[in-house]
């Protein structure tokens, strides 16, 4: 998956997440209140699962570039 398109999905699980505690608010006390806290759950593994893939990711482009410059001296 290319950097740019982790920064959307991780900008399209960011607002989901929003929208999400905007609807846990109206829900306090009730028993919708569990299941967004499921919801709330995965999309917090999977945001900080697209950032670890996002961070290695741009580890080995960084890491890919130095040992282009290596290769070329």
């Amino acid at each position: 998956m290319l950097l740019h398109d982790l920064d959307a999905a991780i900008r399209r699980t960011e607002a989901a997440m929003r929208a999400l505690e905007a609807r846990m608010q109206h829900a306090v006390g009730d028993l919708d209140y569990e299941s967004y806290l499921h919801e709330k759950r995965a999309l917090t593994a999977a945001l900080l699962a697209l950032r670890k893939r996002r961070e290695r990711e741009e580890n080995f482009s960084q890491n890919s570039v130095s040992s282009d410059r290596i290769k070329d001296k």
